[in-house]
């Protein structure tokens, strides 16, 4: 995942308002463990498209993964309001 994470930071550094690859990127840092690159790279798909379900889904399972779990729990009804497959039953299992 280092390398999908250096390529993401390339293509970031070629179209900063592109919230795809900024949302790649924090997949491919969540899954090194880098969770604060994660982080930054949701935040920031999330900022430039703010119906993006899937980036709210995976920020909430990068907080969960580190007790955040308020955020979390945010973020998955946010993800649940926009009908991301999953996230009514994590939000079920997580967040009563």
């Amino acid at each position: 995942y280092s390398m999908a994470a250096g390529l993401c930071d390339q293509a970031v550094s070629l179209d900063k308002q592109s919230y795809l690859a900024n949302y790649y990127k924090g997949r491919a840092y969540h899954k090194q463990g880098d969770f604060f690159h994660a982080f930054e790279g949701y935040k920031e798909a999330i900022r430039l498209k703010p119906d993006f379900g899937f980036a709210y889904f995976q920020r909430a399972s990068l907080f969960l993964s580190v007790r955040l779990r308020s955020f979390g729990c945010e973020d998955l009804k946010i993800a649940d309001s926009l009908h991301v497959a999953g996230a009514h039953e994590a939000l079920l299992e997580y967040c009563r």
